[in-house]
């Protein structure tokens, strides 16, 4: 068990940072009003918010929607899998086998193996 003079000290030892950042959220409702309500109870769940404004609301079609959702998805997914890679290879070549063990991987998390391949071109 830690005594009390060691939980001070890692408390009193951290730093803090404020840390900016630009969100864009893709929501589905009835209008302007509801998005901003929506947005505001997306953010509710930041512990540690100090500001936060809506900038700007507008309507976008389904379409738009969609891609949106897709693009970010795709973008999202293919960093988790190149930083996978990384970690698990770093700048060493691995061999056929365990390309093929990490692809495998990769494909029973969920990824689809287009995916896979767009993220690791020319590695695989």
């Amino acid at each position: 068990m830690r005594s009390f003079s060691k939980l001070v000290n890692n408390l009193e030892s951290k730093k803090f940072y404020k840390v900016q950042t630009k969100l864009d959220l893709v929501l589905r409702a009835n209008d302007i009003k509801e998005a901003s309500l929506l947005a505001e109870e997306s953010t509710q769940s930041f512990n540690e918010k100090s500001d936060f404004q809506i900038l700007k609301v507008q309507e976008v079609t389904k379409n738009e929607y969609n891609e949106l959702l897709v693009n970010e998805k795709i973008s999202l997914t293919g960093d988790r899998i190149l930083n996978s890679w990384n970690k698990f290879f770093g700048d060493n070549n691995p061999s056929i086998l365990e390309k093929m063990e990490f692809y495998h991987l990769m494909r029973i998390r969920g990824f689809e193996s287009s995916t896979i391949q767009s993220a690791l071109e020319g590695k695989i």
